[in-house]
């Protein structure tokens, strides 16, 4: 993350760069902020920074708190406060730093991506357990014996058990088999392709895929890869699921430079370029056509 300042519509450095934008929390790794923030954001819908300052007004932490402990509402004059577990007085927005996900006209508080899909990823967790249970837990038959008469307890034990031990285990799975006395085998196992499972389970993850704007190919979808270089398809995922994501975070945190001596045109921003670095062939190409030229 860089620290800049428009001047004459020029991009310019801002400096000094304050503390908070290399390490927000001190205690903490600057990745494993940004980490608690971005899970906040996508699985609530909001998120909340605290903002502790000194005296002199300089900010010396931040902190992400959890969502869950944390209310939103207005004072009589319209302003947002926050009322957070744990705090005596409600604490004002110079104090907590609101990032919404999605917000719905007259609510304050965020939209859940998990609580607006919760259907969608409830049929996906039910069919992870009955595809579990139903092809791991062994209560499914592989097939019925057939008799048109009448079998004692006895002779039913040894018929199964006779044709168990010929034809049962992978070693016999391709013996002939023999019934007599009019007996058929029909079977009842259930071809997980035939029951739609692997295909169920797909569009499950293709559902997880819609809500949170992550290419298909990155959760290890076979034959979803729709562009030709990894280069473009890092840049649709910087478009379309990064980017969002990123512009959210860097309109809040550029608020607190506001605080700052010259501080109100300047502004925060990732740097993704690395993302969207191409391969080292279209790189040599690119340096020769540049120096041709």
């Amino acid at each position: 993350m860089g620290c800049y300042i428009r001047v004459n519509n020029k991009r310019e450095v801002f400096e000094p760069k304050p503390a908070w934008v290399k390490k927000p929390d001190v205690d903490l790794p600057r990745e494993a902020f940004y980490n608690s923030l971005i899970v906040s954001l996508l699985l609530d819908g909001n998120a909340f920074i605290r903002v502790f300052s000194n005296k002199n007004g300089e900010i010396v932490n931040l902190t992400v708190l959890n969502p869950l402990t944390v209310q939103i509402k207005r004072n009589g004059v319209g302003r947002v406060q926050f009322q957070v577990e744990g705090e005596k007085r409600p604490l004002t927005a110079e104090q907590i730093l609101w990032i919404p996900d999605v917000v719905r006209p007259g609510v304050l508080r965020g939209v859940s991506r998990v609580k607006a899909l919760k259907e969608n990823f409830g049929l996906a967790m039910a069919l992870e357990k009955f595809a579990a249970t139903f092809f791991g837990s062994g209560t499914s038959l592989n097939g019925i014996i057939e008799f048109p008469g009448n079998l004692t307890a006895e002779q039913a034990k040894n018929l199964a058990e006779g044709f168990d031990n010929r034809h049962r285990g992978w070693r016999r799975g391709h013996k002939t088999g023999v019934l007599s006395g009019g007996a058929t085998f029909k079977t009842t196992q259930v071809d997980p392709g035939q029951a739609q499972a692997l295909e169920a389970r797909r569009m499950a993850v293709e559902d997880i895929c819609r809500a949170f704007n992550i290419p298909p190919h990155l959760l290890g979808i076979p034959g979803t890869t729709s562009y030709a270089s990894v280069e473009q398809n890092n840049l649709a995922w910087i478009t379309h699921g990064l980017r969002p994501i990123v512009t959210k975070i860097e309109g809040a945190l550029s608020t607190l430079l506001d605080r700052l001596p010259r501080g109100e045109e300047a502004y925060v921003k990732f740097n993704m370029d690395g993302l969207v670095r191409a391969d080292l062939q279209s790189r040599s190409q690119s340096y020769s056509t540049g120096l041709q030229s």
